[in-house]
């Protein structure tokens, strides 16, 4: 996953460039978008309740619900979905971790510029790689369009209550929301590569032998 950088390609940047620009355009705005976000503290609860569906010991719970209930029951795909979001949950707390060492400040600390290098713990936002990382999970495990629209929208609650909490800018939430997908969809792939049979590859063999009208060789190929 630390070495995917490596391996761009050139039509991954059809997503990188707008992604790219789009963090680039909301750090330059920051500032003045968090400050115009309501102070009600009405909205500011609701959003902060709802930003407990994205703790730790949420997506992390319902991840080990996954696994144990599947275990239980003896039902391996759902067994199989929880370990998946458990070991993406592991990957996006280690990765935001790392990230968090650019010392960003949140939008209610200080004059609210969000500067980096200051010892805050603002960039990125936490909340919203962990839930997005286990909506990734579900959505690449259960590819039912239902499910997928609940888990997008239940990731997408949550980093909007990140925002309109006034607990992140909005370019920490889109940088989490990105990370936390991208990790949840790469944790579900490799599974998927490592489960797969291996391709058969084509082998030739030369076998020389001896008959009673002479000496040869004999190819066998195996395709």
């Amino acid at each position: 996953m630390w070495t995917s950088p490596a391996r761009i390609r050139a039509k991954d940047l059809a997503w990188l460039l707008p992604l790219g620009g789009a963090t680039a355009a909301l750090i330059a705005t920051d500032a003045s978008t968090a400050a115009k976000v309501s102070n009600d503290p009405s909205q500011l609860h609701t959003s902060r309740v709802i930003s407990y569906g994205g703790e730790a010991y949420s997506t992390f719970g319902a991840a080990g619900f996954l696994f144990l209930g599947g275990a239980a029951f003896k039902d391996d795909h759902a067994r199989h979905v929880g370990q998946y979001a458990i070991e993406a949950g592991v990957d996006a707390v280690v990765v935001v971790e790392v990230l968090k060492l650019l010392g960003r400040e949140r939008p209610l600390v200080g004059d609210g510029q969000g500067r980096f290098f200051k010892g805050g713990n603002s960039f990125p936002s936490g909340h919203a790689i962990l839930a997005w990382s286990l909506a990734g999970v579900a959505a690449g495990e259960y590819p039912h369009p239902l499910v997928k629209v609940v888990a997008f929208s239940y990731a997408t609650a949550i980093s909007v209550a990140r925002f309109t909490g006034r607990s992140h800018f909005g370019s920490d939430v889109l940088v989490g929301s990105s990370l936390g997908y991208m990790i949840g969809h790469f944790v579900v792939k490799e599974h998927h590569s490592q489960e797969r049979p291996p391709r058969p590859s084509a082998h030739f063999e030369l076998t020389p032998f001896v008959s009673g009208r002479g000496v040869g060789v004999a190819l066998n190929a195996e395709f």
